[in-house]
């Protein structure tokens, strides 16, 4: 997947925003500017510039053994599946999960990226900007998931 950041539109922070509604407007725009620019998918950033999730996904940065996601009080939907990946990394322990608020510019400082949401589970992100992004830390947590999935038998 090739992702771009749209600075043309902002997310407000704030709990009102972590609700999924049918009013999500700016999520429609920066879909459309996404396609016109050729990008599979966008990043949303919030008033104070920081990011907050993609067009229809919440992200996950890997940096080492070091997972972040914005923080819900940055403006991020509060998925379902996102939920399930911190439940996860929080009881394992090859892995830190941190709630945050997340730079832009630290995309480009990361050793991956990927994207959650309740329809694809979780897909990596190949590109943003010109970095290239390995994927192997994403397809292990991927295996991870389904495998709780799995035994759980609660996705």
């Amino acid at each position: 997947m090739k992702l771009s950041c749209t600075r043309i539109f902002y997310v407000q922070s704030g709990l009102l925003s972590t609700i999924k509604s049918n009013n999500r407007l700016i999520n429609v725009l920066a879909s459309v500017y996404a396609s016109e620019f050729g990008f599979q998918n966008c990043i949303l950033i919030n008033e104070s510039k920081n990011i907050v999730e993609a067009i229809n996904a919440n992200i996950f940065i890997i940096k080492g053994d070091d997972i972040y996601t914005p923080a819900l009080e940055q403006g991020c939907i509060n998925g379902i599946i996102r939920k399930k990946i911190i439940e996860m990394l929080e009881s394992n322990k090859s892995y830190k999960i941190h709630q945050t608020q997340i730079s832009p510019f630290e995309l480009l400082k990361c050793d991956e990226i990927f994207l959650t949401n309740s329809i694809v589970h979780i897909q990596s992100v190949h590109q943003y900007r010109k970095k290239k992004f390995e994927i192997s830390r994403t397809v292990e947590l991927i295996k991870l998931f389904e495998k709780l999935s799995f035994e759980n038998n609660k996705i």
